[in-house]
């Protein structure tokens, strides 16, 4: 990841490896994050490649889809803690609602009127699904409908509180 970031020029992040869901918020080294990109593990259901180098990988277990989705939840719940939070991206590689809507709708739900959903490149064709009011905020993508690999993207925004 280091030279990753070097190569593209950045310069204003420090890398931490640690445990995310053990790291407290309130942590002097992290009270002042603003911006999160939030990237978990998930099923990989959007990866074309990897549904052609291993069949049925497309279509991951129900126990599989609950457990990931479980640390998902638990991941942007706790990402959505930092007291100065701003923004955050979340974004998975799969296609299973699962994975994308539910978690995102469970950590709105579970952080009532903190944060909202805004738009993802509103001129993107395919949103996400119906399943909640603002989900059609999020992005989709798909290897049938877009020709691009699987993935979703929903960008979540700290309410301002007035004053």
């Amino acid at each position: 990841m280091a030279t990753l970031l070097a190569r593209a020029g950045v310069s204003c992040c420090e890398l931490a490896e640690e445990d995310f869901l053990a790291i407290s918020p309130s942590d002097q080294r992290y009270r002042q994050v603003q911006y999160i990109l939030l990237d978990p593990s998930c099923s990989g259901s959007g990866m074309a490649t990897r549904r052609l180098e291993e069949p049925g990988a497309g279509t991951p277990s129900k126990a599989r889809l609950q457990a990931l989705a479980g640390f998902q939840r638990r991941a942007l719940c706790h990402a959505l803690t930092f007291p100065s939070l701003q923004r955050l991206v979340y974004s998975t590689c799969s296609l299973c609602q699962e994975e994308n809507e539910d978690v995102v709708r469970d950590a709105l739900q579970h952080n009532s009127g903190t944060f909202r959903l805004v738009p993802v490149l509103p001129s993107w064709p395919h949103r996400g699904l119906g399943t909640f009011p603002g989900a059609e905020c999020c992005l989709r993508a798909s290897p049938e409908t877009t020709l691009t690999g699987g993935f979703f993207v929903a960008v979540l925004e700290r309410v301002e509180v007035p004053r």
